[in-house]
């Protein structure tokens, strides 16, 4: 009987491993963002805009870019695992993918030559394979 219940057990050991093997969400990805930005400059508040964006990330290295514009350098994440990325554009726009229902968020405030300036954008995302970084991009 200790011979049954050992074979059940790793058996049971082995299945719960390829699952959770299975499970683990791939750390080079793109994401496939449509957002909507709303911004004001002082007392204007600007049109909406709508607009469909491809990132490409590296969560190893902490890196990503417009896939667009990948030729231009690599960007920073601050943050990313299996449940979302935070990453920092253009040295001061911090926005947050949810890798699990696709929100995207993202906000920023400035002062811009004595102007007040807010920006919010919202959207969703979907992943998608990885766009490798060209040469230029390091």
């Amino acid at each position: 009987m200790n011979r049954i219940v050992a074979g059940a057990l790793a058996a049971a050991i082995w299945i719960g491993a390829g699952s959770s093997a299975e499970a683990a969400r791939p750390r080079k990805f793109d994401m496939i963002c449509d957002t909507e930005t709303n911004a004001s400059f002082g007392a204007t508040r600007l049109p909406t805009q709508r607009s469909t964006v491809r990132y490409a990330f590296d969560l190893d290295e902490m890196d990503f870019c417009i896939v667009a514009q990948c030729r231009m350098g690599l960007e920073e994440v601050l943050e990313g695992d299996d449940n979302r990325v935070v990453a920092r554009h253009f040295a001061r726009i911090d926005f947050t993918i949810d890798r699990n229902d696709g929100t995207f968020s993202a906000h920023s405030e400035a002062d811009m030559l004595g102007t007040y300036s807010v920006t919010d954008r919202r959207g969703t995302c979907r992943e998608a394979p990885f766009t490798p970084f060209p040469p230029e991009a390091y």
